[in-house]
């Protein structure tokens, strides 16, 4: 991508929830853009490739929120995963 980004996103021990999904928030200073949602095995694992329309290092920090199965538009769940985003 020339304007945007991708990234790997490998996540464990998050507790599958019944008619809601994870959704990753990719975050900076001013605010959050919400990317692509994941299901979780029963083991609590998932992955994903997340992308953006934006360069990844503008962000500083990614997060994973609890959302209704789908997603949602701006971030209306409980936040269960946050830490700075390693660009290379």
């Amino acid at each position: 991508m020339t304007r945007g980004g991708s990234g790997h996103f490998d996540g464990g021990r998050f507790a599958p929830r019944d008619g809601a999904g994870h959704q990753v928030l990719l975050i900076r200073d001013d605010g959050h853009d919400t990317a692509e949602t994941f299901t979780v095995s029963t083991e609590g694992n998932g992955v994903l490739v997340v992308h953006s329309a934006e360069p990844l290092n503008t962000f500083t920090a990614v997060g994973v929120s609890i959302e209704p199965a789908g997603g949602s538009i701006q971030r209306t769940g409980e936040i269960v995963l946050l830490g700075n985003l390693m660009t290379n």
